[in-house]
């Protein structure tokens, strides 16, 4: 077979071949693109008198998108939900045990102090300090997680729960805000995916939630993008 010369079209790179490699598609080991030959020329295949060029023109050369590489998974952002969702167990709590405990206090130093006023005010303290605890204990047991590929939910204080989900399989993101939340500037984010484990992911009482929706939105488009994967694409579970 006589040898022949093709080039691609996208970085030059020369390649030595025969005539097999005519209405191929191989790999070009310069850049990684698809390239594709086009069929032998008919003079070529019916033997004519007229030689066939001995190498195929570069604008009839067609050049497939190179199969997208997934990256290396960084961290975008880290948080978690905001106090100012928890504002009225802050305040509820915070009033509970102040008032109980300058009244326990004072009914405790006052010479005509009654042992039952300070056993009715005494609930108060306890309830108070409950709340404020049952409060730090929400807000240290959910974080969030998100990087370039995934987002994580961590739950537990002590013990850990860990739910992720892909974020090339996201189809939807909603935020919802009431007036007060968005005075306060925060609010629910609601994320619908194809996966069947996590179909519905909600981050709840956190700051900024129209930041992070787009935050999310756009990370979500670059790890479909690195997939190669369409906007329209169906992605099963």
């Amino acid at each position: 077979m006589a040898e022949s010369t093709f080039f691609c079209t996208l970085c030059g790179h020369k390649i030595i071949g025969n005539d097999t490699f005519y209405g191929s598609t191989f790999t070009c080991p310069a850049c990684g693109v698809r390239v594709t030959i086009p069929a032998m020329p008919a003079t070529a295949e019916t033997g004519a008198s007229e030689p066939a060029p001995a190498a195929a023109p570069q604008a009839a050369v067609q050049v497939e998108p190179a199969v997208p590489v997934q990256t290396r998974e960084l961290t975008i952002l880290e948080f978690a939900p905001t106090r100012k969702a928890h504002l009225a167990e802050m305040i509820g709590g915070g009033a509970l045990t102040l008032v109980g405990g300058v009244t326990v206090l004072w009914l405790w130093i006052s010479p005509a102090r009654s042992n039952w006023w300070i056993v009715l005010a005494a609930p108060a303290v306890l309830a108070g300090v409950y709340l404020l605890a049952k409060l730090w204990i929400d807000l240290k047991s959910m974080q969030y997680r998100l990087t370039n590929q995934r987002l994580f939910v961590l739950k537990g204080l002590f013990s850990k729960e860990t739910q992720e989900l892909e974020l090339f399989r996201i189809k939807d993101i909603a935020v919802q805000q009431s007036l007060l939340q968005r005075v306060l500037g925060y609010g629910q984010v609601t994320i619908v995916s194809s996966d069947d484990t996590t179909p519905v992911v909600t981050l709840r009482g956190i700051a900024n939630p129209i930041g992070i929706k787009e935050l999310v939105r756009e990370n979500y488009k670059e790890a479909r993008k690195a997939l190669g994967l369409r906007a329209t694409e169906f992605i099963q579970s």
